[in-house]
């Protein structure tokens, strides 16, 4: 019924623990397979996961090559030789409770034709940054799918694809694949949440999210600026081919949603330890894509969200 897909590069550090939170898993063996993609490590967590694997006959370890570290290449791999009907990636620092894959195996079994289980989670804050410590999305995928792709594009639904279980059909159908880069999430899961007809949540914690301070996540650079941005586009222009909602209206969302994400960015790079000379490039990256994005506003738009003035503050008086 499903397939687990661990992409890994130097995770020699955690993903021991991930592995075995998924071997030890109380659903039958002949019920789910894990599938562990390396993605050029060279720390010896190839070693580690083939130790791993030994005698375990629903494991398997397959290799990707790639120079930028986008975990999505893997991802896509590891569907393509999936042999179960549904995939659920997991994170190589990341953890599932022992009953979690069963919870999800019955709640398949009860519900026909599933498209995609959203399964709430409990974050481990090793990094201490964030408010939150559960996924609190979860409410918004019980609406129409008019009101799922709004929440999506402002930024109120988490753009990952980590703690869902998503039905091969629906990816192999829509041809869904990740691109090359990061933050590669984000325009993935919302094609998914667009072609999915039946989505169900289960709201017990049943992952562990590990935020640790080194993952891809909590660092920011120039790749971080480029991608993020870049993934939200990536919605805004599959939606205006597809006359999904009205033209103001995506447009609206779109203004709304983007500077949710210039403004995050912003804040983020406030907050992070680095040289003044490398802050003020990053900070000029952004001041150059919100100028592209900006001739896109309306002159109508009222700046005033708190994300807004983030934005005024940053670039000054608009």
């Amino acid at each position: 019924m499903i397939s687990v897909i661990v992409p890994f590069s130097n995770s020699k550090k955690y993903i021991k623990k991930s592995l075995i939170s998924i071997i030890n898993q109380t659903l039958k063996k002949d019920s789910y397979e894990l599938i562990a993609i390396n993605n050029n490590s060279y720390d010896g967590t190839i070693s580690l996961v083939n130790k791993i694997f030994k005698n375990q006959s629903n494991c398997k370890l397959l290799s990707i090559k790639s120079k930028i570290p986008s975990p999505g290449l893997a991802r896509n791999l590891g569907v393509k030789k999936a042999k179960y009907k549904y995939v659920y990636f997991i994170d190589s620092d990341d953890l599932l409770d022992r009953n979690a894959l069963q919870i999800l195996f019955d709640k398949i079994k009860n519900n026909k034709n599933v498209d995609l289980i959203c399964n709430n989670y409990k974050i481990i804050d090793l990094a201490k940054n964030l408010k939150k410590k559960y996924r609190f999305d979860l409410s918004f995928f019980t609406n129409n799918k008019k009101k799922i792709i709004d929440n999506y594009l402002k930024t109120s639904i988490i753009p990952q694809v980590v703690s869902n279980l998503i039905s091969k059909k629906i990816l192999i159908k829509n041809k869904i694949t990740f691109f090359k880069g990061i933050h590669e999430d984000i325009f993935y899961f919302f094609k998914i949440l667009y072609y999915s007809k039946k989505i169900i949540v289960v709201k017990k914690k049943i992952y562990k999210k590990i935020n640790n301070k080194d993952s891809l996540v909590n660092k920011i650079n120039n790749l971080n600026v480029k991608y993020c941005t870049l993934g939200y586009d990536n919605c805004y222009n599959f939606l205006k081919k597809k006359n999904f909602i009205s033209k103001d209206r995506l447009l609206k969302l779109y203004i709304y949603g983007k500077i949710g994400v210039i403004s995050s960015l912003i804040s983020k790079i406030k907050k992070t330890k680095m040289s003044l000379n490398y802050k003020k490039g990053l900070y000029n990256l952004i001041y150059e894509t919100f100028l592209k994005f900006y001739i896109s506003i309306p002159r109508s738009y009222k700046f005033k969200t708190r994300k807004d003035l983030i934005i005024k503050s940053f670039f000054g008086k608009i």
